[in-house]
């Protein structure tokens, strides 16, 4: 239900239900019930709302989980400027897909 209010561009309510799913994880192998993508979908509601320091709190919880994922490096350094932390920004978009380049670029 969060995933479909994010799509809807309805990050407010979608942020309680992502954070409910997050607080009870269902058991199962579904890759967007995984905690990492729970955390980067909430991150992404709370850049919709403004809220760059929320949303970089679960990136970093995210990147914990998934250092691997470039997306998240990516969000994470847009937070990271967006709240005034430019200075920590170019060391995410280094271990991420530069800025310029989108992110559907950065799956090839």
């Amino acid at each position: 239900m969060g995933l479909a209010l994010l799509n809807q561009k309805q990050p407010a309510p979608a942020l309680a239900h992502l954070q409910a799913a997050l607080d009870s994880l269902p058991l199962t192998t579904e890759p967007q019930y995984k905690p990492q993508a729970i955390r980067y979908n909430l991150a992404q509601a709370c850049m919709q709302l403004s809220r760059y320091t929320e949303a970089a709190r679960h990136l970093q919880a995210a990147e914990r989980l998934d250092p691997n994922n470039p997306e998240t490096h990516y969000l994470l350094a847009l937070a990271l400027a967006c709240q005034g932390g430019a200075d920590n920004a170019p060391h995410e978009t280094g271990r991420g897909p530069t800025p310029r380049r989108r992110l559907s670029d950065a799956r090839k």
